[in-house]
């Protein structure tokens, strides 16, 4: 039964408080207003970046709500205020403020509980939607990279030191005859590679790959039914006694070029 209850968001550079919505019980009807310039309410806003709340009993003279907002309050009547932060990612976003009109009221310890609830609902929010906004903009990159290369027919491969699994990236499946998502051990990696080019690949590997020192080769693989020629670059990442933390490897297959 609060009469007049809003939310108000800051903008990008937080320089403008902007109303979201209003919802005024008398009348059944939501609203907004005009964004209101923060520096119209520096005592608020400074406030509120410290304080999870403010319970104006009186909101004509509670020096927390600052002089700024004073004549609207007046205008509108606003007689008694509880003003509750939203934060998410650890970040000040905005308010939710429950407000009384021409009727003075204490704010307890339940209406304070249950507003500071309501804006961690808001906050929640604006955390969710960045997250999906990050796995949209992380599902398109992964979308651009695959198909360039798919395009310059070139994948690339992961190594895991820890557990010695190679994950290969969708196009270096396609270039092996693999299925998509496919983790490899080295000695399956091995199995993959032509039977005249499998000493030569394994001696790279020793010499170079586990010291850590960039390496580049040339050999065959076996693809289902077909011989390909690929081009492979590795390097690897060592820890302080020298065991393999990750590695990254780049192939192309260069079948075209050869012939």
């Amino acid at each position: 039964q609060i009469t007049r209850v809003s939310v108000s968001l800051y903008n990008q550079d937080e320089t403008l408080l902007e109303c979201v919505d209003i919802f005024d019980l008398r009348t059944n009807e939501h609203s907004v207003l005009e964004p209101v310039p923060v520096d119209q309410i520096p005592v608020q806003s400074e406030y509120m970046k410290h304080f999870r709340y403010i319970d104006a009993h009186d909101a004509t003279t509670d020096p927390r709500l600052g002089e700024g907002g004073e004549p609207f309050r007046r205008k509108l009547g606003l007689t008694s205020i509880l003003v509750c932060s939203i934060v998410s990612g650890g970040r000040y976003r905005g308010v939710v403020r429950f407000a009384y009109v021409n009727h003075p009221h204490t704010w307890d310890h339940d209406e304070i509980a249950f507003g500071c609830q309501v804006a961690d609902q808001f906050g929640m929010a604006f955390l969710n939607r960045e997250r999906l906004q990050a796995a949209r903009e992380l599902r398109q990159s992964e979308a651009v990279l695959n198909r360039a290369q798919a395009v310059s027919k070139t994948g690339h491969g992961y190594l895991d030191g820890k557990t010695n699994q190679l994950t290969l990236s969708a196009e270096a499946c396609r270039i092996f005859g693999l299925p998509p998502g496919t983790v490899l051990g080295f000695s399956e990696f091995l199995a993959c590679v032509h039977p005249d080019d499998r000493a030569r690949v394994a001696e790279a590997w020793e010499k170079h790959g586990l010291t850590g020192v960039p390496y580049t080769i040339r050999h065959r693989i076996i693809a289902g039914e077909q011989v390909r020629w690929v081009d492979e670059r590795a390097e690897m990442e060592l820890d302080e006694k020298g065991q393999v933390l990750t590695g990254l490897g780049i192939i192309q297959d260069v079948t075209e070029k050869v012939k």
